[in-house]
C-alpha cells in the first residue's frame, strides 16, 4: 500500500530492501489501528503511528503522500478519543490538505474520511452548522466513489443519522439514514455483526421519539440479536441498553418475567463492564432499580430488597468516589434519594421501622441538599411532602417524640449544607468536563444520558429508562471509517 511500483506481485526472495520498509510500516500502521481501540493504550498507539510517520515521509520524499495522511487520520483519532479536541482537528485538516493535493478533483473515500473526522470534531463541540455541511460533503463523496454498499458509506450514513436524532431532533430524516446504514451492513457483513445491531440501535430509539411502539420493539429486537450474535468484544453497554429498553416494553405490557429476564441480563452485562473499567456506573443501578421494580410487583419482595440495596450501594460509592463524570452529583443525590424511599417502603411493608426510617432519612438528606435548603421548593415537591408525613408516623411508631425529631432536622439540614457546600465544586468540574461532549466512546455516548426516572402519580419507584442518545454508535462508526479507509489505502496506492 505504501509503494509506488506498478502492481506486479514479487516473491518474498525478490524483496529489497525498500520493499521490506513499506510492508513493515503498513504492518506497524495496522497494528496501531487496532491500538486505537483500547483506550489504555493510547499512548502506544500514539508513538506506533509517529514511527511510521518518520519511515513514510522518508520513504516518500515528503508528506504528500496517501500514506502520510493515514497517518495523520490515525493521530487524530487518539487525540479525538482522549477528548482533545483542538489536536484532532489540526491532524485533520493536515490529512485533508494532502488529500486535496492529491486528488484534486476526484471524489476520493480517503477524502471522505477526514471530512467525516472533522464533522465528528465539529459536533463534539457544539458546532451544528459546521458538523451538517462536513457530514454531507462526506456522504455526497462517497455516493460518488464508492456508491450505497460500502462500509465508509454506511458509517457516514450512521453518523449523519445520530446527528440528525441528537441535534436536530430530525427524527423521520433519522430514520431514513439509520435504515441505509442498516441495509448496507447487513449486505456487507451480515447480520450478526455489531454494526448492524448499532444502526438497528439508533433506528430503534428514533422510532422511539416518534412514539412508534411497533417498529420500535421490533428494531431493538433485531439490535439485541445481532449483538448477541457477533462474537465482537465490548459490546456490553450497547446490548445492555437494547436489554433495559426490551425490559420496559415487557413491563408496560405486564410481562413480568420477560422484563425481569431482560433486565437481569442488563445487570450482567453492565456488571462485567464496570469489572473492567473498575469502578460502578450509573447504568448498573438503574438495571438493578428496574429488576427491583418488577421483583416488587410480583411480590417477590426479597429480591426486590436485595436489587434496591445493590442500587443504593452503586450510587453511594459513585457520590462518594466522584467516579461518575457524566451526571452532576444533583442528578445523583436525586436518584439516591428515589432508590431510598422505595427501599424504605419496602421495609415498611416487611413491618421493619428502624430500617425504613433510616433510609427515609438519607432519601430527605439528598432532597434537602438538592434544594438548597429552600423550603418553599421542598414544599412543592409532592416525594418530599409525602416523605416527611412517613417519617412522621414512623417517629411515633418507634416511640421518638418531636423534639428528638426536630433535632435530628436540624442534624440533616446541617449536612445538607455541607453536602451542598462540597458538591459546588464537584459541578464545576462537571461543567468543564460537560464541555467536551463524549466522542469516539468516550461517546458515551452521550451524551451518555441520565437514567431517567419517568413520574407516576401514586408510586415513586419506577423503570429508570437506558441512555436516550447513541453517541456509542457514532464511535464504533467513527473506528470502522479509521480501518476501512486504512484499507482502502493500502489497496489503492
Amino acid at each position: 500500500g505504501d509503494g509506488d511500483g506498478d502492481g506486479e506481485y514479487k516473491s518474498v526472495n525478490e524483496l529489497g530492501e525498500n520493499d521490506l520498509l513499506v510492508l513493515r510500516a503498513a504492518a506497524l500502521a495496522g497494528l496501531a489501528a487496532s491500538l486505537v481501540e483500547n483506550p489504555h493504550r493510547l499512548e502506544q498507539a500514539r508513538a506506533t503511528y509517529l514511527e511510521v510517520l518518520k519511515m513514510r515521509i522518508t520513504m516518500h520524499g515528503g508528506e504528500t503522500h496517501p500514506g502520510v495522511a493515514e497517518v495523520y487520520n490515525g493521530i487524530a483519532l487518539i487525540n479525538y478519543n482522549e477528548q482533545k479536541l483542538a489536536q484532532a482537528m489540526q491532524m485533520y485538516k493536515m490529512a485533508y490538505a494532502i488529500e486535496i493535493a492529491l486528488f484534486p478533483s476526484v471524489a476520493h473515500p480517503q477524502t471522505a474520511l477526514s471530512l467525516n473526522g472533522m464533522a465528528s470534531v465539529y459536533d463534539s463541540r457544539g458546532d451544528d452548522e459546521e458538523a451538517f455541511e462536513m457530514y454531507s460533503s462526506a456522504l455526497e463523496m462517497l455516493w460518488q466513489s464508492v456508491r450505497f454498499r460500502h462500509p465508509l458509506t454506511a458509517a457516514v450514513e450512521n453518523n449523519l443519522a445520530i446527528f440528525l436524532l441528537n441535534k436536530r431532533g430530525s427524527y423521520a430524516e433519522a430514520i431514513s439514514h439509520f435504515k441505509l446504514a442498516a441495509d448496507a451492513r447487513e449486505g456487507i457483513f451480515g447480520f450478526r455483526h455489531v454494526l448492524v445491531g448499532e444502526s438497528h440501535r439508533g433506528l430503534a430509539l428514533a422510532y422511539e421519539k416518534l412514539k412508534d411502539k411497533k417498529n420500535s420493539e421490533k428494531s431493538y429486537m433485531r439490535a439485541k440479536v445481532s449483538l448477541e450474535k457477533c462474537g465482537a468484544a465490548n459490546v456490553e453497554e450497547s446490548l445492555a441498553n437494547v436489554c433495559c429498553k426490551l425490559g420496559t416494553i415487557n413491563f408496560l405490557r405486564q410481562e413480568a418475567m420477560q422484563a425481569l429476564e431482560n433486565f437481569k441480563r442488563a445487570i450482567d452485562l453492565n456488571e462485567k463492564l464496570d469489572k473492567t473499567l473498575g469502578h460502578p456506573r450509573l447504568e448498573t443501578a438503574a438495571a438493578h432499580n428496574n429488576a427491583a421494580l418488577v421483583c416488587k410487583k410480583t411480590n417477590k419482595r426479597d429480591h426486590a430488597l436485595e436489587h434496591y440495596t445493590k442500587a443504593k450501594d452503586i450510587l453511594m460509592e459513585l457520590m462518594a468516589g466522584n467516579v461518575d463524570k457524566v451526571h452532576s452529583e444533583t442528578e445523583l443525590r436525586e436518584d439516591i434519594a428515589v432508590t431510598c424511599t422505595n427501599l424504605a417502603k419496602l421495609y415498611e411493608h416487611e413491618n421493619l421501622p428502624e430500617q425504613a426510617r433510616e433510609n427515609y432519612l438519607l432519601a430527605q438528606e439528598m432532597y434537602i441538599a438538592n434544594n438548597n435548603q429552600d423550603h418553599r421548593q421542598l414544599a412543592s415537591n409532592d416525594r418530599y411532602q409525602k416523605l416527611v408525613t412517613t417519617l412522621q408516623h414512623l417517629n411515633k411508631v418507634l416511640g421518638l417524640d418531636e423534639e428528638k425529631s426536630m433535632d435530628e432536622k436540624g442534624e440533616e439540614e446541617r449536612v445538607g449544607d455541607e453536602t451542598r457546600s462540597e458538591s459546588g465544586e464537584g459541578e464545576t468540574i462537571a461543567e468543564e468536563h460537560q464541555v467536551i461532549d463524549k466522542i469516539v466512546k468516550e461517546i458515551v455516548d452521550e451524551e451518555v444520558d441520565h437514567a431517567q426516572i419517568p413520574n407516576e402519580q401514586e408510586e415513586v419507584d419506577d423503570i429508570m429508562e437506558a441512555d436516550d442518545e447513541v453517541d456509542p454508535i457514532k464511535e464504533v462508526a467513527h473506528k470502522e471509517m479509521e480501518e476501512v479507509a486504512q484499507e482502502e489505502c493500502k489497496e489503492e496506492v
